[in-house]
């Protein structure tokens, strides 16, 4: 039996962020799962068909495949709290169910995809709580999407669209899925990807400033260690420092420096991770029950849970603390004379001027917030259902940790940029000998930013919001509107 194409996490990114088209498989899955679970049911139990759900599993419905009871089932799961899933994680989410849906596993009648794309089309967005998921299943929000698809409740402009009435047994299948968690996590790699380009740049622009010591990034040193990463790290930031470089002042940086290679390496190890985790499950068919045709059998299984995916969240929540850190480091020593060689706090001369030494302490609270995200939310666990489901990864909640982490890591680096321009620029006044960066990629970057040239002491609220803008943009989109303008 042909499976639907795979749909690759770029392709997914690219369909909600820049409106490219997907390409989708057709129904011939669909159609013959949903044959065989309508004639099986006649022959088998089958949970959510001929049964209630959770610790109603026992109950025997009065009628299989009730439309009745599939509406009650959608109306008392539709209980979301919490803010709105933004329109591009729905997006994302209801692509990836469709995906899904189309594998064939889950026997749900082939009309509901042709309503998840009329609402796609549409561009009207369904109103989504994001509190609700355990990790083993988005049972919550895909209730809410299933009554939005229905037209039972409204769209965000109040417009109520009835595009699908749910043949009887279509409820359950299709609301057992981690779709909106998954969107979560693939729009979290996309993240990671922005924060990695502007961390190598920007640490290369700290590493210029302060005479750094560049053998750390030697081909030898990566060769003595192969760790997975570690060489693509290496290059990356050689790649913005360019063919010239600078004599190093010390023998031995600190760690923020020195130690880039192999932190760098474990976000880029767990980023790689952590994107095969999502593709694997937007192109699977986590369905319970199984409907497989091909085997001519029914399977109750627990393949919703979604540990796996979990366990690299937390891993790139926990390797994006580590490179934060090293930021935070770079910052300090940025402040400080003996390292660059330039005034106290990278301040103006006048005696007494403070310079960037009250953004350190902004930093120091972005990166203890970090530190709060990074503590693993599956070390919890809960049992519900009166005890039928006794372990939960809490999935959702690790996506929701990591995309707070980016957010105050990406101010955390947005501070290192802060001072590492300024170092720049008072390096090249004071030593004009010196050059400037090496690197044409150096130069670029930091003549996008919006810096401003004044570095006497004055409110940098504004610069740094400006700077956390900036380093949540991928470095395409700003050359791009770089060169219209």
């Amino acid at each position: 039996m042909s499976l639907p194409d795979h749909l690759t996490l770029t392709a997914l990114i690219r369909f909600a962020r820049d409106g490219d088209t997907l390409t989708f498989a057709d129904t011939t899955a669909m159609n013959a799962a949903h044959d065989f679970a309508i004639e099986a049911v006649d022959t088998v139990p089958i949970y959510g068909r001929s049964t209630g759900v959770g610790a109603n599993k026992a109950v025997e419905l009065d009628e299989s495949n009730s439309s009745d009871q599939d509406l009650r089932l959608l109306r008392s799961h539709a209980v979301g709290a919490g803010d709105l899933v933004d329109d591009q994680t729905v997006r994302m989410a209801m692509a990836i169910r469709t995906n899904q849906l189309l594998r064939g596993g889950s026997g749900i009648s082939v009309d509901v995809v042709a309503a998840l794309r009329d609402l796609l089309d549409s561009g009207h967005r369904p109103i989504i709580r994001e509190v609700g998921s355990l990790g083993t299943g988005d049972l919550s929000q895909m209730a809410e999407l299933a009554l939005t698809l229905i037209g039972e409740k409204p769209t965000a402009d109040g417009t109520f669209r009835a595009l699908w009435t749910p043949h009887g047994g279509d409820a359950l299948p299709f609301i057992s899925s981690n779709a909106f968690t998954l969107a979560s996590a693939a729009r979290a790699v996309a993240e990671v990807d922005r924060f990695v380009d502007h961390f190598v740049h920007i640490a290369a622009a700290s590493m210029k400033v302060t005479g750094a010591n560049l053998e750390p990034f030697a081909a030898a040193v990566q060769a003595a260690r192969p760790e997975p990463g570690q060489k693509e790290a290496a290059a990356r930031i050689l790649e913005v420092i360019g063919t010239n470089s600078w004599e190093a002042r010390r023998l031995q940086d600190t760690f923020g420096f020195r130690a880039i290679t192999p932190i760098l390496s474990t976000l880029l190890t767990a980023r790689s991770r952590l994107a095969e985790a999502v593709e694997v499950e937007m192109n699977a068919s986590p369905e319970n029950p199984l409907i497989d045709v091909d085997s001519a059998w029914i399977y109750h299984n627990g393949n919703f849970h979604s540990q796996q995916l979990m366990i690299e969240l937390e891993a790139t929540t926990l390797a994006l603390f580590g490179a934060a850190q090293l930021s935070f480091d770079r910052t300090m020593r940025l402040s400080e004379p003996e390292v660059t060689g330039l005034e106290s706090f990278l301040a103006d001369s006048t005696p007494g001027s403070s310079g960037i030494m009250m953004a350190e302490y902004v930093s120091a609270s972005a990166l203890n917030e970090l530190r709060i995200q990074a503590q693993p939310a599956s070390l919890a666990n809960v049992v519900v259902s009166r005890g039928m489901e006794d372990h939960a990864p809490f999935t959702a909640q690790a996506a929701r940790q990591l995309r707070a982490g980016l957010e105050q890591a990406r101010r955390v680096l947005s501070i290192e940029l802060l001072g590492a321009a300024r170092g720049v620029r008072m390096d090249e006044a004071e030593r004009p000998d010196t050059g400037s960066i090496p690197s044409s990629q150096s130069l670029d970057y930091l003549a996008l930013a919006p810096i401003g040239p004044m570095i006497a002491d004055r409110p940098l609220t504004d610069d740094i919001a400006a700077l956390e803008r900036f380093v949540a943009t991928d470095l395409e989109t700003l050359r791009s509107k770089d060169t219209a303008s």
